[in-house]
């Protein structure tokens, strides 16, 4: 089951040769941004979706000629999501990464997708500082494992804090320093504090 975003673009004429694209994500702004561009590029109609229940029943949906799925989906739903879309036979399915998730796109190509696109640093996630500059990049949980490593903690202990695994908490700490083009943890939690980042 899918539940839909408004999108609130006008769509163009699906006489001039449109077509019909999908975008499954949670985020709402990320999504009609997205929708917006493929609107002025022909699609129409365009539909935003957040996930709901089973992949399967996604698949099982109405087919349309373009399917976007963020990576980013809670429970790493996007990734199954692609495998029963391809099992479906969606004609064109893109994954879509956030910076410094590029290690995801050979998997998402291997589960059925044909192309990969990378979300711009805007998109990146939500920022939870009034601090401006390279804060944006940062999702929340990368932000609260970067605060706790520069607290001294672990990777064990901040995947203990954050209520994830210790896999998950060495790929957020991974992706914060790429993010921030830093060149190891030291370097990142430098960069970090003179960024006015974390205190």
């Amino acid at each position: 089951m899918l539940f839909p975003f408004p999108v609130t673009s006008q769509s163009p004429d699906r006489a001039r040769g449109g077509f019909s694209a999908l975008v499954v994500t949670c985020d709402r702004v990320f999504g009609s941004r997205l929708a917006g561009g493929l609107m002025r590029v022909g699609a129409n109609p365009v539909h935003v979706v957040r996930p709901a229940g089973e992949p399967k029943r996604t698949a099982a949906s109405e087919s349309r000629d373009l399917v976007l799925v963020d990576l980013d989906l809670p429970q790493d739903a996007g990734m199954g999501l692609i495998a029963e879309l391809s099992r479906h036979h969606w004609p064109s399915i893109v994954a879509v990464l956030s910076p410094g998730s590029s290690h995801l796109a050979d998997a998402a190509v291997h589960n059925g997708a044909r192309s990969f696109l990378v979300k711009s640093v805007r998109e990146a996630g939500p920022a939870e500082s009034s601090s401006q500059g390279r804060i944006g990049v940062l999702t929340s949980s990368e932000l609260r494992a970067l605060k706790l490593l520069a607290d001294g903690s672990s990777d064990a202990v901040i995947a203990r804090e954050i209520g994830v695994s210790t896999a998950r908490a060495t790929g957020l700490l991974r992706r914060a320093r790429l993010k921030l083009g830093a060149r190891d943890r030291a370097h990142l939690v430098s960069l970090a504090i003179r960024a006015n980042i974390i205190d």
